[in-house]
């Protein structure tokens, strides 16, 4: 029996581990507009990356618009709390407690590494799409605001105390998560191919769009493309503390006077946009910039 096995008029079919990880069979037939896809639950290695796909099979055919969706599903990651407030001075004078730096954006996710060996034959119409888009990052906590400074105050007996209290400092605000890198591809087919593959990539860019669905294309060419993720935003830091009011001592003494505004904490950056490592494989290269899938040419009168 072919891969995968699908239900009649099935269009999705989500990758199931382990049996779908790495497996020999003799034929892979895609119907048209059939899409395969990750769970969100993809299973990870001991370093936090997806396990990779190797596929291997005698013939390959796909119908018309097929997707290989290799990209995260887990979603855009969350944006971590806001950072802890400083505290308030507590005793006549007291310093307010600096505010907490905010936490780094996570870093998005590589999709899936795919291995695809075919050794016989692949159809040579109908198109497939291989989605190799990266992970968006996650926007990073913001600072921390400071606490405030503690009223100054006036000795009962005698002519000092302590003046206002500063404000304590703002917090930093943590760094945008960086953009996932795309995942890679490495192909072997046949020696002799009627279309060899084609690789679509975008690369670099501060903030990829998102890629086109598949053209109506009827040409056997399998096709390569996506975009690295675009890093998150950094966070916002956190506002100094107010400071510590004076104190009106009265006649013949020395007023204590108030203290100072602490300081805003720093913004931090985005984060940056992952890496391209686009194709590998024989045949196939890597061209970017482009837009995938190519427009197609206007129609002439003839």
């Amino acid at each position: 029996m072919a891969w995968p096995t699908l239900i009649p008029g099935q269009q999705i079919y989500t990758l199931k581990y382990p049996e779908d990880k790495a497996f020999y069979d003799p034929e892979i037939i895609l119907p048209d507009r059939l899409t395969i896809q990750l769970p969100s639950n993809w299973t990870k290695d001991r370093y936090g990356k997806y396990e990779a796909l190797a596929w291997s099979t005698k013939t390959l055919e796909f119908g018309i618009g097929c997707v290989i969706d290799l990209s995260p599903k887990e979603g855009i990651p969350s944006k971590p709390k806001k950072a802890k407030r400083g505290d308030d001075g507590r005793n006549w004078g007291a310093r307010g407690g600096d505010g907490e730096k905010g936490k780094d954006g996570t870093n998005g996710m590589t999709g899936v590494d795919l291995g695809f060996n075919v050794s016989i034959s692949v159809t040579s119409q109908g198109s497939l799409f291989i989605n190799i888009d990266g992970g968006i990052g996650g926007n990073a906590g913001d600072g921390g605001d400071g606490g405030n400074g503690k009223q100054g105050h006036c000795e009962d007996w005698g002519f000092g105390g302590p003046n206002g209290g500063d404000g304590g400092n703002g917090g930093n605000a943590g760094i945008g998560g960086s953009g996932g890198d795309t995942a890679k591809v490495m192909c072997s087919f046949p020696a002799i191919l009627q279309h060899p593959p084609e690789s679509f990539c975008i690369i670099n860019d501060s903030d990829p769009v998102p890629t086109n669905p598949p053209q109506e294309s009827n040409d056997g060419i399998i096709r390569i493309y996506g975009a690295p993720g675009r890093g998150g935003r950094g966070g916002t830091s956190g506002l100094g503390g107010k400071r510590g009011d004076h104190d009106d001592c009265g006649f013949g003494r020395t007023d204590r006077h108030e203290g100072n505004d602490g300081t805003r904490g720093r913004d931090a950056t985005s984060g940056g946009s992952g890496n391209a490592g686009c194709f590998k494989g024989i045949p196939g290269v890597c061209r970017a910039p482009q837009v995938f899938p190519p427009k197609p040419l206007p129609m002439t009168e003839s």
